[in-house]
């Protein structure tokens, strides 16, 4: 959670750390590290370390890494800027109630 990276931020750079490793589940790292991008967005100078992030050898049941979608704002140079008035990635964020 973005309180969780907070706080680890806070001991990291109480301890002096340089660099932070996130290490998740494969199905779970890229919301781990989105989190804590956003973390390391909204408290500037908190932690001024590097974040780096690592999958570990586990996943949820049943599931694998290419199990995993991401859905990111349009920003590719070769998309269909048609769409681009439909933001996709608001919508899922919307549809699931996840805030941002």
């Amino acid at each position: 959670t973005a309180e969780e990276v907070l706080a680890g931020f806070h001991e990291f750079a109480n301890r002096k750390c340089t660099r932070a490793i996130l290490v998740s589940s494969p199905t779970h790292l890229p919301r781990c590290l989105a989190c804590a991008c956003d973390v390391h967005h909204r408290h500037p100078g908190v932690f001024a370390g590097a974040v780096y992030a690592c999958p570990s050898e586990t996943c949820y049941a049943s599931f694998e890494a290419n199990d995993v979608v991401v859905v990111e704002p349009p920003h590719r140079g070769d998309r269909d800027k048609a769409l681009d008035g439909l933001p996709f990635h608001e919508m899922v964020r919307r549809s699931f109630r996840i805030s941002g």
